[in-house]
C-alpha cells in the first residue's frame, strides 16, 4: 500500500467529524474495535447493510460476528495490525445473517492510538459473489447443453451407421462426398477406397447418371428433390435416390438417400444367410463370411464373430473384411486379386485382428460365387493359433519334431539323407505355417543341437556345459527336460 508523501501538508488538521466522514465514504463498513476486541462503534457506507443486522454488532466481540470458519483469518488480521511494521493486507471473512445468505466482506485492519484501538475497513462483496454465482450457473448451463449435444451426436452417429439405406453428405458446390455410412459403402464401394472426397454421382450404371445429376441440380435450386430411380453398377440392383439441401458452418450441403428397391436389391439389401445348408454353415466351428466382390461383409456366422471378439453381426455388416484380415489393405487385396483370376483359393495363411487389438493365426479358403444373383465371395476361416505350452499339443508332428527326427537319422546316416529330409520338410512348411512359427521351431532345433554338442564336449558334465553355454545350471535342466534330453543323457 502506498500512502501520501506528506499527509500533514496535504490533509492539514482534519477534525474528527471530517475524518469520520472520509473513512465512512472510503469503505462500505467501518468498525472501531477496542483492545479487548469489542466493537465500540461502526459506520455504514451503504444503507442496505443496516437491514442485515450490522447495527447490532456494537458491544459484541468482533470475532463473534463472523462464521467459525472465518475466525482464524480475522484473528490473524488483527494480530498483524497490532504488530509494528506490518503492511496492512486485505482478507475476506463471512458474517452470518439470520435467515439469509452469509455476508461476505473484504477487510483490512489499521491500528491507531498506539494499537489500543483498531479500525476495520470493509468492502461488501455481495455483488461480486452474485456475479460469481451467475457465472457458475452459466457454466453449468453450458456443460448441460454440451452434454445434450454430445448425446444428440452419439445418437445421430449410431443411426447414421446402422441405417439400412445408403446416406451420403455431399458438398453442394463441389459435389464431393464429405461423409458416407456403411450401407452407402456397400452400395457404391467397388475397390475398397473410401467414398469421402469422390465427386458424386459414381458407382451407378451410365444410363442412370443424367437423372442423378438432375436430382442434385433440383435440390440445389429448390432445397429438396423428388425420388429418382437409378441402377447400381456391377449388377447390384436398383435404388431410389432422393436429395435435400441443408446448411452447415462451411456452406450448403446435400443429404442424399439411397433406398434399395425390391427384394432382389442385391448387395444394397445386405441379404442374410438362409436355408438348411447355410444354417449348418452358421453353426459350424470355423468362421464363415459372405462378402460382395469388393470385400464388403454381407453376413458372417457366430464363429467368425467370436474370432474377432464382436457380439453381433450388425457391427461388421458393411465393413471391409480387410479391417480384420492380416495387414490392412494388403491381404484382402491379394485375396480379391486371386479370386478375380481363378474362382477358388484353397489355402492362404494369414492373421485375423480382433476388436480388442489381439491377433489370431488363421487359414483361409475362398470361392467366388459368380453365378449368384448378385455375385459374391465366400470365405471359410479356420483358427490355427498355436496353443499355449501348458496345454497338450496336437498329435500331429510339428516342424521341430520332424526336423529333429530327420537330423537324428542323419547322425547314423553318413549319406546325409536325414538332413535332406529335414530341409525338404522345412520347405513344405512354407505357405502352411506362418514364417514366425518356422523360425521359432528352427531356433528350438538349433538350441537343442548346441546343448547336445556342449554335453559331448564336457563328457556329459552338466555344470561345465551350462557354463560353456552361458546358462545357469537350473536353466540347463529346464531345457534338457523340454527337449527330452534328461533321460537320454546320463547324470553327472
Amino acid at each position: 500500500m502506498k500512502s501520501f508523501r506528506a499527509p500533514a501538508e496535504v490533509l492539514g488538521r482534519l477534525d474528527p467529524a471530517t475524518t469520520s466522514a472520509v473513512i465512512a465514504a472510503a469503505a462500505d463498513l467501518v468498525l472501531v474495535i477496542d483492545a479487548e476486541g469489542i466493537v465500540r462503534d461502526l459506520a455504514l457506507g451503504r444503507d442496505d447493510l443496516a437491514r442485515e443486522g450490522v447495527g447490532e454488532w456494537i458491544g459484541r466481540p468482533f470475532a463473534a460476528t463472523v462464521t467459525p470458519e472465518s475466525r482464524p483469518t480475522l484473528e490473524a488480521l488483527c494480530h498483524e495490525a497490532r504488530a509494528a511494521g506490518n503492511e496492512p493486507r486485505w482478507r475476506q471473512v463471512s458474517h452470518p445473517v439470520p435467515g439469509g445468505i452469509d455476508l461476505p466482506v473484504l477487510y483490512t485492519v489499521l491500528a491507531v492510538d498506539d494499537a489500543r484501538r483498531l479500525i476495520a475497513l470493509g468492502r461488501d462483496l455481495r455483488s461480486i459473489a452474485a456475479l460469481e454465482q451467475r457465472l457458475l450457473a452459466a457454466q453449468q448451463t453450458l456443460e448441460r447443453d454440451y452434454a445434450r449435444l454430445r448425446g444428440l451426436e452419439t445418437r445421430y452417429r449410431l443411426l447414421f451407421k446402422q441405417a439400412a439405406e445408403g446416406i451420403l453428405i455431399v458438398d453442394s458446390a463441389s459435389a464431393k462426398v464429405l461423409e458416407a455410412n456403411p450401407a452407402a459403402h456397400a452400395m457404391l464401394g467397388d475397390d475398397g477406397r473410401p467414398l469421402a472426397g469422390r465427386a458424386f454421382p459414381f458407382g451407378f450404371e451410365p444410363p442412370s447418371m443424367p437423372g442423378l445429376e438432375g436430382l442434385l441440380a433440383s435440390a440445389r435450386e429448390l432445397g429438396a428433390a423428388g425420388e429418382v430411380r437409378a441402377r447400381l453398377g456391377h449388377e447390384r440392383g436398383e435404388v431410389s435416390a432422393a436429395a435435400a439441401l441443408f446448411r452447415q458452418e462451411h456452406g450448403p450441403c446435400l443429404l442424399i438417400r439411397l433406398a434399395p428397391l425390391g427384394a432382389g436389391a442385391g448387395l444394397a439389401a445386405l441379404p442374410r444367410l438362409g436355408g438348411l445348408a447355410v444354417q449348418a454353415l452358421e453353426s459350424m466351428p470355423d468362421g464363415f463370411v459372405l462378402t460382395d466382390p469388393a470385400g464388403r461383409i454381407l453376413s458372417a456366422n457366430q464363429a467368425f464373430l467370436t474370432m474377432v471378439e464382436i457380439s453381433t453381426e450388425d457391427q461388421v455388416r458393411g465393413d471391409s473384411l480387410g479391417r480384420f484380415l492380416g495387414r490392412p489393405g494388403v491381404d484382402i487385396g491379394v485375396l480379391l486379386g486371386t479370386l478375380r483370376q481363378r474362382p477358388r483359393l484353397p489355402h492362404l495363411t494369414s492373421t485375423l485382428a480382433t476388436e480388442a487389438g489381439g491377433t489370431r493365426d488363421v487359414d483361409i479358403a475362398a470361392v467366388a460365387l459368380e453365378a449368384a444373383d448378385p455375385p459374391c465371395l465366400a470365405f471359410a476361416i479356420r483358427d490355427i493359433t498355436r496353443r499355449p505350452r501348458s496345454t497338450p499339443r496336437p498329435a500331429s508332428p510339428t516342424p521341430t519334431r520332424t526336423i529333429v527326427a530327420a537330423l537324428t537319422a542323419e547322425e547314423n546316416d553318413p549319406s546325409g539323407s536325414g538332413l535332406n529330409r529335414a530341409v525338404a520338410h522345412l520347405a513344405e512348411q512354407v505357405g502352411q505355417v506362418p514364417l514366425r512359427d518356422i523360425i521359432r521351431d528352427t531356433t528350438d532345433l538349433i538350441e537343442r543341437m548346441c546343448i547336445q554338442a556342449a554335453l559331448e564336449m564336457t563328457g556329459n558334465n552338466r555344470a561345465s556345459a551350462a557354463e560353456m553355454l552361458g546358462l545357469s545350471r537350473q536353466s540347463l535342466y529346464v531345457k534338457l527336460r523340454r527337449f527330452g534330453l534328461s533321460e537320454a543323457e546320463g547324470e553327472e
